[in-house]
């Protein structure tokens, strides 16, 4: 297979025909015609610019694309071949761009999905959202004294007074109790039962607050008649007035 500048060259000189006078008539810059001539294709425009520079240099000639081709047994397809480190580096930036997209994509998709989970979560057990870190602590099994909310007091106090709570059930209800570090007992306690404790910390989830009477030290916490959703209360002698005064 020859070389297509070559061929070209030879062809211009049987002809005697200068370069100079190829790109007065073809409008071509000269030092594309030159390189075009020396077979440095990867200094020409790419693709179809290239084809139709070699076009216009055959018609100048007198010579007929395809046969010049077949006599010359030059290849076509050279024409868009590019330098073989000029196309590493471009298809190294296209797979480098395409990678990046796919791990944006990649990234958004987690994200979104996560954050679907979440709202999903939280629409299924809302109680298990507000209060997650009971949960998460016994998941990572951490030792009890980093429990930051039930464990908060001891069973006793030098310096204050433990609260007394007692809780009236006017109808059926589900509820869970859970005081200091004991086991939480769930189930549904029936119209009329009556719970009377003493301690420094109580825990209580209740799914109809209205249908339940507490009592701190005598006085009852009033704001529970208003309310028609699940509820869940810490009761500790740092929340004793925060809760009787709402």
């Amino acid at each position: 297979m020859a070389n297509l500048g070559e061929s070209l060259k030879l062809e211009r000189e049987k002809r005697h025909i200068s370069l100079e006078d190829i790109a007065v008539k073809t409008k071509l810059n000269l030092k594309l015609l030159r390189s075009l001539e020396n077979n440095d294709l990867h200094l020409l425009p790419d693709g179809f610019y290239r084809k139709s520079i070699v076009r216009n240099y055959l018609k100048i000639l007198g010579l007929d694309e395809k046969e010049f081709h077949r006599t010359y047994q030059t290849e076509p397809a050279s024409l868009v071949d590019r330098k073989p480190e000029m196309a590493d580096k471009y298809l190294s930036k296209v797979r480098y761009s395409r990678f990046r997209q796919k791990n944006l994509l990649l990234t958004f998709f987690t994200i979104f999905s996560l954050i679907t989970l979440a709202v999903v979560f939280a629409y299924i057990n809302k109680t298990t959202l507000l209060y997650g870190w009971d949960y998460f602590f016994k998941a990572v099994a951490l030792p009890e004294t980093m429990m930051p909310r039930l464990n908060a007091y001891p069973p006793y106090s030098l310096d204050r007074s433990p609260v007394n709570v007692s809780v009236d059930f006017l109808e059926n209800c589900w509820a869970q109790m859970r005081q200091g570090r004991e086991e939480p007992v769930s189930r549904v306690f029936q119209k009329g039962e009556r719970l009377d404790m003493k301690g420094y910390e109580f825990s209580f989830t209740i799914a109809k607050p209205s249908s339940v009477i507490i009592s701190l030290n005598g006085r009852d916490i009033s704001y529970l008649k208003t309310l028609s959703k699940p509820e869940r209360i810490d009761i500790n002698p740092q929340t004793l007035g925060l809760l009787l005064g709402r």
